[in-house]
């Protein structure tokens, strides 16, 4: 059973038991020549506050988390959100999945540079969905031949953010609020079991953040004179430069936007290589009226 922590105020810490269930396996969207498989695998139950709690959003840390496959390359994964009976998690819920990121721990985060943590090893990071849950693909659609080698001796630790928050407007302010109530993740993943047919490559992900190595919060700055009260600028405290001993192609762009951010550019040398496709309208993603969360997906061109 994984290690669970609810990372509420001590004071209100429990001790969550929970389980991790492979749930369906099908037939992969990409590669079934070459021998590829998918699993949807759930986890939970993570049980979510009430909307009228001090914090309505909880964050669980999962220290050992199932893994879909032992010595395989992940082409696809993408996040769910469920009721305890299997019923999804509509997107223009009170119930939200602000975030599940998923790290390696028997790797090292490629752009966390020395000294920028202090602990010994920093997890690598290398999948992140918001309440669009939309798949990331790490094979750019099926297109190359490409996916996160998940290794034997790797840990899966995930962290796992939910809120409960009333909907904006409310349907009907005199509707009680929702009680606590458990909800459960589920991840569905793509892969090729080692060793690769011919052609396949494993990726290195490269997590690009606003708080650097660790942290994935940034006070919000005062607005620069003559400018909007809602608008702010934020940098990196250590953008990362890529290291002599790392080269090959992007594959893929995939990244998470909060807090209102409507669209994300890649640049090199100031020119851009990609076509941003911003999501937020689709049933699995967060009303127009609040958009907390959205994913891009970026084509290289």
């Amino acid at each position: 059973m994984p290690s669970v922590t609810n990372t509420k105020p001590a004071a209100d810490q429990d001790s969550i038991p929970t389980t991790a269930t492979t749930i369906a396996t099908f037939d992969a969207t990409h590669f079934r020549a070459s021998g590829a498989r998918g699993a949807i695998v759930r986890y939970g139950p993570y049980v979510v506050p009430p909307s009228t709690a001090i914090t309505p959003e909880v964050t669980f840390t999962d220290t050992s988390a199932t893994k879909p496959c032992d010595d395989c390359l992940i082409t696809l994964i993408q996040a769910g959100l469920e009721f305890a009976n299997g019923t999804t998690v509509e997107g223009s819920s009170a119930f939200r999945l602000e975030s599940a990121v998923l790290l390696d721990t028997a790797r090292s985060d490629t752009t966390c540079g020395e000294g920028e943590s202090e602990l010994p090893l920093t997890p690598l990071r290398f999948f992140v969905s918001g309440n669009e849950r939309v798949p990331v693909s790490l094979s750019a659609n099926g297109t190359q031949k490409t996916g996160y080698h998940l290794t034997t001796p790797s840990s899966l630790f995930l962290l796992t953010a939910l809120s409960n928050r009333p909907l904006t407007p409310p349907p009907d302010p005199a509707a009680p609020t929702p009680e606590p109530i458990p909800l459960y993740l589920t991840l569905t993943f793509e892969y090729i079991h080692f060793p690769l047919p011919q052609g396949f490559q494993s990726v290195l992900p490269a997590w690009l953040d606003i708080g650097g190595c660790v942290d994935s919060t940034l006070p919000i700055p005062a607005p620069a004179p003559n400018t909007s009260a809602d608008t702010f600028s934020l940098s990196a405290p250590n953008p990362w430069t890529v290291s002599r001993d790392i080269s090959g192609r992007i594959v893929a762009v995939a990244g998470l936007l909060n807090n209102g951010a409507t669209g994300l550019q890649v640049l090199k040398n100031n020119e851009s290589v990609c076509r941003p496709l911003v999501l937020g309208t689709k049933p699995a993603q967060p009303s127009s009226q609040e958009p907390r969360h959205q994913q891009t997906e970026s084509e290289l061109l």
